[in-house]
C-alpha cells in the first residue's frame, strides 16, 4: 500500500505517493486475490451475515411464539441444526414424543430455499418418509417466499400432520409414505394399531441421546416425585404455599 509525503507547490501543500521500503511490502503472488476481487468478497459477507442476523431473530421469535408442544434448540456447533421435539397431547398421537432435527442451509432467506426437517424417531405419517425420516414441506409450501415462510411456518406443519384429518390427504397425490396414507384412509385400525407402537416406542426412549443433542432429557428422581406433588396439591400459590414448595424441595434434596 503506498504512503504519502507532503510537498511544497507554490505555497500549498500537495500529496506525492512514496512506496515503502520492500521489508514493508506485501508480495504479490501469482493467483492471489486482487483488490477488486476482495471488494467483491464484501458484499457477499455481508449478505450472509445479515441472513445469520435474520435466522437469529426468527428464532428469538420463536421463543414467544412456538406452536404449544415443539420446542426447539439449536446445536452448540451450528447455528444453522436446530434439535427439536414435539409432545403431541390428543388424538391418535397423543403421548407421543418425537424428536427431530432441522437443517437450515446457509442460502436460507433466498427464494425457494427451503429448509430440511428429518425426524430422529420412528414416525409413521402420509408426510414423513419412512427410510430418512424427512418431513414433505413441499407439499405444504410448494414455493418458498421468504416474505410469508418462516420456521414458525415449518414448526406449525410440522405440528399439524399429528393431527391429521381426512381432509388434510385428501388431495396428497404424491405422499412421502403412500402405505401410510392408504391405511390412514381406508384401514384406520391397522394406522391406529402402528401409531400406538411408535407412540410406544417414543417413550421408551425418551432418555437416549445417541447423537450428543443439546435437547436431552435426564430421568426423574424420587426427589423430583415428592416437590411435583406438593406443587399439584397447592391450589393457590401464595406465599404461605410458597414456603411449602420450598420446605418440599429442602426434603427432597436430603432424600437425594
Amino acid at each position: 500500500m503506498a504512503s504519502f509525503r507532503r510537498r511544497s507547490m507554490g505555497g500549498r501543500a500537495a500529496a506525492e505517493p512514496v512506496s515503502p521500503p520492500a521489508a514493508m511490502r506485501t508480495p504479490t503472488r501469482r493467483g492471489s486475490a486482487t483488490g477488486s476481487s476482495a471488494a467483491q468478497q464484501g458484499p457477499a459477507s455481508r449478505t450472509q451475515a445479515l441472513k445469520d442476523l435474520k435466522l437469529t431473530i426468527e428464532y428469538k421469535h420463536l421463543k414467544q411464539n412456538s406452536p404449544g408442544g415443539v420446542l426447539v434448540v439449536p446445536s452448540f456447533e451450528d447455528l444453522r441444526i436446530w434439535n427439536g421435539v414435539i409432545f403431541v397431547r390428543k388424538g391418535l398421537y397423543q403421548d407421543g414424543i418425537f424428536k427431530f432435527v432441522i437443517t437450515i442451509p446457509a442460502e436460507y432467506n433466498d427464494r425457494n430455499v427451503w429448509p430440511e426437517v428429518r425426524f430422529v424417531s420412528e414416525v409413521v405419517n402420509p408426510y414423513v418418509n419412512p427410510q430418512t425420516g424427512i418431513l414433505d414441506l413441499r407439499s405444504n409450501f410448494p414455493q418458498w417466499d421468504p416474505n410469508s415462510h418462516f420456521m414458525v411456518s415449518v414448526l406449525t406443519f410440522l405440528k399439524k400432520i399429528f393431527y391429521l384429518k381426512d381432509s388434510d390427504v385428501a388431495d396428497y397425490r404424491k405422499p412421502a409414505n403412500p402405505e401410510a396414507l392408504r391405511m390412514f384412509m381406508r384401514d384406520r385400525a391397522q394406522y391406529r394399531q402402528r401409531v400406538e407402537e411408535l407412540v410406544a416406542t417414543s417413550q421408551s426412549t425418551v432418555y437416549e441421546n445417541p447423537h450428543e443433542s443439546p435437547l436431552a432429557f435426564s430421568q426423574p428422581q424420587a426427589a423430583h416425585d415428592q416437590v411435583r406433588q406438593t406443587l399439584l396439591e397447592t391450589e393457590d400459590l401464595t406465599v404461605k404455599s410458597w414456603e411449602q414448595v420450598l420446605d418440599a424441595c429442602k426434603r427432597a434434596s436430603d432424600l437425594s
